[in-house]
């Protein structure tokens, strides 16, 4: 069945707060969780240690890094190797990196490379002007990419934009950001989907963070997320 990762807002919840709402979502069933690459300190392994320790025990729990990092080789690798030592389990790099660079970095660290593709952020007109190609077109060339690459953790791509990719990408999971229930605001994304859209597309982890980190019951916004999903 299709997971459910939660996207951690660390400079609006810390102090104690990200260890209390892990504990919450712990307690409803939550085992991955993201961050984003600004984290509110300098210290990576103090912060990755304390992370790890709150989503603990079970070493199924995924802690992963949200980067996105576009650099060449030497940089690319390094910043993945950083992330993995402290104990994230999973860094995200970006495919227009190209399969030359992405390949290298997949031989080094293999399952905890998780490749972007087109953020679920970006307008069409947007990529059209940078890329002049849509999203749709950018994910099957990015995630065509990713896979010719080797990469086996994962690939994060719009819910949407799973079926054309399935054509190309066989056995490595969908993650898909933009998650949002039924009525809720799409905030500063631009694909969004429901979880229940997002299963039936073929998304195999969904992330999502407003719904679940803003509400003041976010333990129950996660079961019933997950409900969704099972129902899907």
């Amino acid at each position: 069945m299709p997971e459910v990762m939660v996207a951690l807002d660390l400079n609006r919840y810390w102090g104690q707060a990200p260890y209390e709402l892990i504990g919450r979502l712990k307690r409803a069933g939550c085992t991955h969780y993201k961050v984003h690459k600004k984290l509110p300190t300098m210290d990576i392994e103090t912060t990755a240690r304390a992370l790890r320790n709150a989503i603990l025990p079970g070493k199924s729990a995924t802690l992963m890094i949200d980067i996105k990092k576009y650099d060449i080789e030497s940089q690319l690798i390094d910043a993945v190797e950083e992330h993995v030592t402290v104990g994230f389990n999973l860094v995200t790099v970006h495919a227009s990196v190209g399969r030359t660079i992405l390949s290298k970095v997949v031989k080094e660290f293999g399952d905890h490379v998780v490749a972007v593709t087109a953020l679920t952020g970006i307008e069409d007109q947007d990529f059209l002007a940078v890329y002049g190609k849509t999203r749709a077109e950018l994910e099957i060339v990015l995630g065509k990419i990713a896979f010719d690459s080797g990469i086996t953790a994962g690939i994060v791509c719009s819910a949407p934009g799973i079926p054309a990719l399935q054509q190309y990408v066989k056995g490595v999971p969908f993650m898909t950001p933009g998650i949002r229930l039924a009525g809720h605001a799409s905030n500063d994304q631009v694909a969004v989907a429901t979880p229940k859209e997002a299963v039936n597309f073929g998304s195999s982890l969904l992330i999502t963070g407003r719904p679940i980190i803003e509400s003041k019951h976010p333990e129950k916004v996660f079961a019933d997320i997950q409900a969704q999903v099972a129902a899907a």
